[in-house]
């Protein structure tokens, strides 16, 4: 069995591209928890060291840094999270952003790069961890080899999606 699907993707794409990565990635859930880290120790450390300069000074300005510089921090750290990730994905923007087309077999899903002949990248389904649809884009994650494939399905979207239940990739919820 085979599929064949043609598409393009765009300057659009990127950023349904990186919120994705944002919300499934092992790699960014790994960032998300030294953010977390990061941003409880960080205002307990600023509170101690206030405390250690200036000695009887309110415990709710004491609350009040650690609750606001939570915050800020976390915010700040998610935020670098999906910009380093959008800076990654325009500088590699060649490979990006142009015309595809993927080959679905029973073994392993082949990108072929139109604009760049000598260009390919195949995975075996034994690879891929697991695929996320969202409209009529679906991506499909081969974590171990640090892949992330976008389809753009379109009209084959439910096709595409029973396709790779089939070969026994997991839709991941």
């Amino acid at each position: 069995m085979e599929m064949k699907l043609n598409y393009s993707l765009n300057e659009e794409d990127i950023d349904t591209f990186v919120e994705n990565l944002y919300k499934y990635s092992k790699y960014d859930k790994k960032q998300k928890s030294k953010v977390i880290s990061i941003a409880i120790a960080g205002p307990i450390l600023i509170t101690v060291l206030i405390d250690k300069l200036s000695p009887g000074t309110p415990a709710g300005i004491y609350i009040l840094l650690i609750i606001g510089g939570f915050f800020l921090m976390y915010k700040t750290g998610l935020d670098d999270i999906k910009r380093d990730n959008k800076k990654a994905v325009i500088k590699k923007k060649e490979g990006f952003v142009e015309e595809k087309e993927t080959i679905l077999t029973n073994d392993s899903i082949k990108i072929i790069f139109i604009n760049n002949q000598k260009k390919e990248i195949t995975n075996l389904w034994q690879e891929v961890d697991f695929y996320i649809r969202e409209n009529e884009n679906i991506f499909i994650y081969a974590e171990s080899k640090n892949v992330v494939h976008q389809l753009k399905s379109g009209s084959k979207t439910d096709e595409v999606e029973d396709f790779l239940k089939d070969v026994g990739v997991t839709k991941k919820v």
